[in-house]
Formats: C-alpha cells, sequence, structure tokens
C-alpha cells in the first residue's frame, strides 16, 4: 500500500519534467504541440516494443478502445490549452490542467463505489486551493497577455480544458476496476500503444496543416526527450498505482506535480517566492496528508494488531 503511494508521488514528479521542458520550449520558440508530438510518438513506440516483447495474450478489444478515447483527449487537452493560452494569461489554464485530479476522484465516488470519507474532502478541497492560490502567483511573475474573444467564451475553454484533462485519469482507472489488478498488468502496455498512437496521430496532422517543421531542430530533439521520459514514466506508474483508490492516487500524483515544478520554476527559472507560492505548497502538502490519512491509518492499525510495530 505504502510502495504504491509512492509509486504516485513518482509519477507526479516524472510528470514534472514534461512541464519543464515546456517552459524551456517558450525560451527557444518551440510549442506545446511540437514537443507533445515527439513525447507522443516515442511514447507509442516504447510501449508498443513492450507488447511486442511479452507473450502474446488474449486482450479484450474493449482495451484498445479505452485507450483511443484518452489518446484522443490528450490531443484535446494540447490544443484547448493553446487556445487559452492564445485567449489569456497563463494561470488560469495551468489552474484548469492541475485539476485533473478532481474528475476522476468524484467519478469514482459516484460510479465506482470509492467513497470518500469527511477528511478526504477536506483533502480535495485543500488541493484544489493549493492550485488556485498558486496560480495567482504568475500573475504578478508575468505579464498579462492580451485577451481575445469574450469572458464567456474564455471561461467556457477553461471548464473543457478542466474536464478534458480529467479523461485520461478516468480511463486509466476504468480499466483498472474492468480488469482487475492481475490481468491490467498484461492490458497496461496495450492500453499505453493505443492511448499515445492515437493522440500522435491527431498531433503528427496537426502540425503538419497548421505549422509545419519550424523550430531548432537540436532544442526540439532535447525537449521531445525530456517530455517522453515524464510521459512514459508518468503514465506507466500511474497505471501501476490505480489498484489504489482513485482519491488517493491521482490527488497525490497531481499535487505531487504541482509542488515539484513550482520548486523547478524558482531554482531553474528565477521565479519569485511569493506568498501565494508558500501557502500553495503548505496547501499542497496538507491535501496529500488529509486524502491519505485513512489510508495511511488504516495500513499502521493493521501492522499494530499483526505486532509488526
Amino acid at each position: 500500500m505504502l510502495l504504491m503511494i509512492g509509486v504516485a508521488v513518482f509519477a507526479g514528479i516524472a510528470s514534472s519534467v514534461s512541464a519543464i521542458a515546456y517552459r524551456w520550449g517558450e525560451n527557444h520558440r518551440i510549442n506545446v504541440v511540437q514537443i507533445c508530438t515527439v513525447a507522443s510518438a516515442v511514447s507509442a513506440v516504447f510501449f508498443a516494443l513492450k507488447v511486442l516483447h511479452r507473450s502474446p495474450v488474449n486482450v479484450p478489444f474493449w482495451v484498445i478502445v479505452i485507450g483511443a478515447v484518452g489518446g484522443l483527449s490528450m490531443y484535446g487537452v494540447v490544443r484547448l490549452f493553446g487556445i487559452a493560452l492564445a485567449r489569456g494569461p497563463l494561470s488560469p489554464a495551468w489552474c484548469a490542467m492541475m485539476l485533473a485530479f478532481v474528475p476522476v476522484i468524484l467519478c469514482s465516488d459516484v460510479f465506482f463505489g470509492e467513497k470518500l470519507h469527511g477528511v478526504q474532502h477536506l483533502g480535495v478541497l485543500a488541493a484544489v486551493s493549493s492550485v488556485l492560490v498558486g496560480s495567482l502567483q504568475h500573475r504578478h511573475d508575468r505579464p498579462v497577455e492580451a485577451r481575445r474573444g469574450t469572458t464567456g467564451t474564455y471561461a467556457a475553454i477553461l471548464v473543457l480544458l478542466f474536464g478534458m484533462n480529467g479523461v485520461g485519469p478516468v480511463c486509466i482507472k476504468y480499466l483498472t476496476i474492468w480488469s482487475g489488478a492481475g490481468p491490467m498488468d498484461a492490458n497496461r502496455d496495450l492500453f499505453l500503444v493505443a492511448f499515445f498512437a492515437v493522440g500522435t496521430v491527431f498531433l503528427v496532422a496537426d502540425l503538419m496543416v497548421t505549422q509545419g517543421l519550424r523550430g531548432h531542430r537540436g532544442w526540439w530533439a532535447v525537449l521531445g526527450a525530456m517530455a517522453s521520459f515524464g510521459a512514459i514514466v508518468s503514465m506507466w506508474a500511474q497505471c501501476k498505482a490505480a489498484v489504489l483508490p482513485a482519491a488517493v492516487v491521482f490527488t497525490v500524483c497531481g499535487m505531487s506535480a504541482l509542488v515539484t515544478v513550482t520548486v523547478a520554476s524558482v531554482a531553474l527559472f528565477r521565479e519569485k517566492i511569493t506568498a501565494a507560492l508558500v501557502i500553495m505548497l503548505v496547501l499542497g502538502v496538507a491535501a496529500i496528508m488529509l486524502v491519505n490519512f485513512p489510508t495511511l491509518w488504516q495500513v499502521l492499525a493493521a501492522k499494530e494488531a499483526s505486532g509488526a510495530i
């Protein structure tokens, strides 16, 4: 149990490598679509090789369908994120991205029977508050971009971004519930092949139609490699840890990614340490503790009862 919680934390830390690559891309005129295209293609090939290396297994067609749905949602997230940045400042769009764990937690509570306890509700509230407060610091550190379109249209884009970024985690959780812990090991790699392959097809088509192969090829390769590492490791770790309740896995993953990216931004990109940043980190740690408290308490109680502690 504790090992899987650690895997969820590691998934968030790994995904932060991709976020750092996107941030560096801004400094070298390489956008998110370009970087994600490389990362998605490399990830698809990596997991395809794993599937070919495995002994043949009877994988249900629904595994591919669920992976394809997740991959399509990934493409939608990338495009919506770009649209949101074109219409408004970075902070609201980044905030919507970081709230992706909320849909899967609520979905698991309603449909998968993973009921949230009172203290876990507080943890979700702390997590949402952490993201909202943390996003405010960007308004002080970076200029606000000129907005295009109405406020209502911009708000609708953020709502769509928030919802669509939760589709991938919901797919992972559904696959785990449907497969069970054992079969999930056999189904996971094929799910990830479908996920990244479908995303790659749409991203490549988008890149060819709208942008072409512009940008410094060397930096494109470096940033693509960083994002590939983040995508492969974080998705694998999320699938591995998804046997735990969604309230634990995706909240811990999301918050550990947020904290890691914030620390990296201060260390690597010289962002100022503001009151909003400190409050965000405190709320993030509180969220992880509150969401995990019932699970950790059960583990410790069981060990005490068995005489292990």
